[in-house]
């Protein structure tokens, strides 16, 4: 589920920056980008993130800045014309034009007075700082996740309405079957002139037809997992449900195909195919369920 969360803040001569973003992904993959010296950081996203998050691609990265160093100003000459003499050496090996006032001022041991920042001691400040970040991204995230609640209730739907088509067709399928198969033996009997119509042949030929296209019990799980999608969407999100969703779409696809394949009815076909396509349809949203 993409989403994406910052926050700044200043503390003990630092600046720390947290931005956070995240993709789709089926698992949970933590990215971390700080300073070498800020160690602590990284364990304490990855610990703060799986607390919270289940799946997703997420990318954190800090930025921190110290405060500009104080200087007295003061120019130390010795060090200045050492320096001086050194780029002037270099410049002319190099053939390359005489060193200016900026270039020598640009060492920093021309300079005295110049004050270090020290870490900080005390990091509460910048954890609840990144947590801030985090808690953007969870809040973008939800918002994603409000709108896609639409998308796959609509698509939801439409799959019962494509199991309700097809439980009606088929309670059709047996009868057309016994129409098809008497016009074919009455036309077969008149060309060559033999025998009469054996209606009991037709009734044992049609009652293994039904059996063996008969997709009640396909259309019955479908009909359940709907409904345990409708309840996964309504329910107050707990744990990882993006994997329940996965789940149930998998079983649908499958009553899906068994149907397909049992029934040779143009109606059940069209219903199947159009069934299917909202399957996977949710399939590629549920990349983005949490």
């Amino acid at each position: 589920m993409t989403g994406f969360g910052s926050a700044e803040s200043t503390h003990e001569g630092w600046t720390l920056k947290a931005e956070c973003r995240s993709v789709n992904h089926r698992g949970l993959d933590v990215k971390v980008w700080a300073p070498r010296d800020w160690n602590w950081v990284e364990p304490f996203v990855q610990e703060t993130v799986r607390a919270t998050l289940f799946r997703g691609r997420i990318e954190v990265r800090v930025d921190v800045s110290a405060a500009p160093g104080e200087s007295t100003g003061r120019i130390n000459f010795d060090k200045f014309a050492s320096v001086a003499a050194e780029l002037r050496r270099a410049a002319q090996e190099a053939e390359l034009a005489p060193p200016t006032a900026a270039d020598v001022l640009g060492f920093a041991e021309v300079v005295d007075g110049t004050r270090e920042v020290a870490l900080p001691v005390e990091l509460g400040p910048f954890k609840a700082t990144i947590r801030a970040a985090l808690e953007e991204l969870a809040a973008s995230r939800q918002q994603e996740g409000e709108r896609l609640a639409v998308t796959m209730e609509e698509l939801v739907s439409e799959v019962d309405r494509r199991v309700i088509g097809i439980n009606a067709a088929a309670a059709e399928v047996a009868d057309e079957y016994r129409m098809r198969l008497e016009q074919r033996v009455r036309e077969a009997l008149a060309r060559f002139d033999v025998g009469e119509l054996d209606e009991r042949a037709i009734l044992h030929e049609v009652a293994l037809y039904a059996d063996r296209s008969d997709v009640s019990e396909e259309l019955q799980r479908a009909a359940s997992h709907v409904e345990k999608l409708r309840e996964v969407f309504a329910a107050p999100a707990v744990g990882a449900v993006g994997k329940q969703v996965d789940f149930y779409l998998q079983e649908l696809i499958r009553e899906a195909n068994t149907t397909g394949s049992k029934s040779g009815s143009l109606a059940i076909t069209d219903h199947v195919i159009a069934m299917k396509t909202a399957i996977e349809q949710m399939r590629e949203q549920a990349a983005n369920i949490e």
